[in-house]
């Protein structure tokens, strides 16, 4: 019997795994590809947020933002946050998040219709996505550091301001 439970959460977490990195392609190619593609800085401290800007995206205040028109530019930011993505498979899954989700960068993306949000947190790794609305998945970023000061080198070389 406990073999067979172990059996059963294996082929779950095998399935599991499958459907993330189905979504995580799909959600690539829709970056990549996207007819819009803007940056935000945002602020996620809700009592100086609330003093600073009344404009907010996912329950974070934003800082400013910018529309990546350069297609290179487009793919070095997606490509930097997905590699960071599937490093966790190839290290065994192995990462500690602590969950605070206090977001200081954003990613809303337009391709006909369809739109998707990406909220970012380098502290706890996580990156929360929404299509058209509606959260679907949680990830961990590997390397938070790198893609941070990517995503940070971006917002200044745009004279966007960063939260602090």
């Amino acid at each position: 019997m406990k073999r067979k439970r172990i059996l059963l959460g294996c082929l779950l977490l095998l399935v599991a795994t499958g459907a993330f990195a189905w979504k995580r392609g799909e959600t690539k190619r829709f970056l990549k590809n996207s007819d819009a593609f803007v940056l935000y800085s945002l602020e996620p401290d809700f009592e100086s947020a609330i003093r600073k800007n009344p404009i907010w995206f996912h329950n974070a205040a934003v800082l400013g933002q910018v529309t990546i028109s350069d297609p290179h530019e487009k793919t070095e930011l997606t490509n930097a946050l997905f590699g960071s993505f599937e490093n966790i498979f190839s290290n065994g899954g192995r990462h500690i998040s602590v969950s605070c989700h206090m977001p200081r960068h954003g990613i809303h993306a337009v391709s006909g219709e369809r739109k998707m949000d990406l909220t970012i947190c380098f502290e706890c790794h996580n990156v929360e996505f929404f299509v058209d609305g509606e959260s679907f998945i949680q990830s961990l970023v590997i390397n938070p550091d790198d893609v941070k000061n990517l995503y940070n080198q971006t917002l200044h070389k745009h004279h966007l301001p960063l939260a602090k």
